[in-house]
């Protein structure tokens, strides 16, 4: 689905990240490791096509990002990709329903069809109860999830997940993580992360070490097909 090939980005004309080449799979669970600064929020903007200045190339199906038309880029952006980012991008006086429905504006859902998905979503993540609560009242831990279900909403093929479990406790991170394994059995869930405590067997790991990425972990299932 996703075919990096000889991925260079520079900033100032200094390479963040050198001649990358990475094939995804359709579905299945893919970490970025590497410490602050070595790329791995660059490599998901522009594989979600939020930066498209970069050499080399990077398709989707067959079709390079950089070359698609504005509307053709809007579409892969709206739905094929979603986000689920640390900073939470949600109005703080709207209540929590309110917030994750503008997810939902953009599907053909009726309103109906619209509030049972919203509350499933909710229900998977543990906020079912919250969802009239206001954003700026959630705790750090309920934002975190909320920004997990916004990305959960919307039934695109790749998931891009920053920092999903980053200052959360044992349990939480155990229940994200596990929505996350979830996730990746029917689309592909593309993560970076500093906790390597909390990456499942199942993830295949690549660090990204002066802009280059090693492979560190291949996923269990990927192992048996081997």
């Amino acid at each position: 689905m996703i075919e990096i090939s000889h991925l260079t980005k520079r900033y100032h004309d200094r390479p963040v990240l050198s001649d990358i080449t990475l094939s995804m799979q359709d579905t299945g669970l893919l970490y970025i490791i590497g410490k602050s600064g070595a790329g791995k929020t660059t490599l998901l903007s522009l594989i979600g096509c939020i930066d498209e200045t970069y050499e080399g190339s990077i398709c989707f199906n067959k079709k390079e990002l950089k070359n698609m038309t504005e509307e053709e880029k809007a579409d892969y952006r709206f739905q094929h990709v979603s986000f689920v980012f640390q900073d939470y991008c949600s109005l703080e006086e709207e209540t929590v329903e309110e917030n994750l429905m503008k997810s939902l504006d953009i599907t053909n859902l009726s309103k109906e069809e619209k509030k049972r998905k919203l509350l499933s979503v909710l229900e998977r993540v543990g906020l079912k109860e919250k969802k009239k609560m206001k954003f700026k009242d959630a705790s750090g831990g309920e934002k975190k999830r909320l920004s997990l279900a916004r990305g959960l909403l919307r039934d695109s093929d790749i998931l891009l997940v920053d920092e999903p479990v980053s200052s959360l406790d044992v349990t939480l991170r155990k229940e994200i993580t596990s929505i996350l394994e979830e996730e990746s059995k029917k689309r592909l869930v593309f993560i970076i992360t500093h906790e390597l405590d909390s990456i499942p067997s199942s993830a295949t790991v690549y660090e990204l070490v002066d802009g280059v990425l090693c492979l560190r972990k291949k996923g269990e299932e990927e192992n048996k097909t081997k």
